[in-house]
């Protein structure tokens, strides 16, 4: 089976995984109220931002620089939220960083941690811990929501955005038309969560890295 396992692509290798994997997961979490989200999550000094977007969007990106700047990286690209009676609260669900070449290129130290066989868009494989990963408990609210947008013309900016846009970006983050029998509820907890959380848009591009711890920690400020 491993000589099998090991001639099929990296592509195929990351779908087979999905669908053997990480679907039939998701759909037992949303059975029991904890709804997927495709999203990044890090915590500076006991305050999470969950970081989501579209592939491209420069989530892998912001994860790793921001810890390279002391936060604790706490997810890549999975986390899943769930209504308490204390409020929505987010899961991390640890996978590695897709760490690209511009990376490697900044932060040396990254290449003898990284998965040198497996490529997927381009990047490689390092694990959270490779970048600081601190244990952390498991289940807690988050600060902030930041979607961010890689923007290579543009300078970088911070924008707060409305709930509804809010809403609508997280929704499409997630599988609400793979359990229609949850709908409801999925649109009671992302509009609860949109509500209580401040959300903003980054944009950002290869030259202001060093810019983006600061940018972030700024967003306790605005309210």
């Amino acid at each position: 089976m491993r000589g099998t396992w090991s001639g099929y692509s990296p592509r195929v290798k990351e779908r087979l995984l999905q669908h053997l994997f990480t679907l039939p997961l998701q759909r037992m979490l949303c059975a029991r109220g904890w709804y997927f989200l495709h999203a990044a999550l890090t915590e500076d000094r006991g305050r999470r931002v969950l970081i989501c977007g579209p592939a491209g969007a420069g989530k892998s990106t912001m994860t790793v620089v921001l810890a390279k700047h002391g936060f604790n990286p706490l997810s890549d690209d999975d986390c899943f939220i769930r209504r308490t009676r204390a409020g929505v609260r987010v899961r991390p669900f640890p996978t590695k960083v897709g760490v690209g070449e511009p990376l490697f290129r900044r932060y040396s130290e990254l290449r003898r941690d990284a998965v040198k066989r497996f490529r997927y868009y381009g990047k490689r494989r390092v694990s959270l811990d490779a970048l600081g990963r601190r244990p952390s408990p498991v289940e807690r609210a988050c600060a902030a929501i930041l979607f961010p947008a890689y923007r290579p013309r543009s300078a970088p900016a911070l924008r707060r955005l409305p709930r509804s846009e809010a809403l609508r970006r997280l929704l499409k983050a997630t599988l609400i038309r793979l359990y229609p029998e949850t709908e409801h509820d999925l649109l009671c907890a992302f509009f609860e969560f949109t509500s209580r959380t401040p959300a903003f848009e980054l944009s950002f591009h290869d030259g202001c890295w060093e810019d983006l711890p600061a940018m972030v920690r700024s967003l306790w400020a605005i309210r």
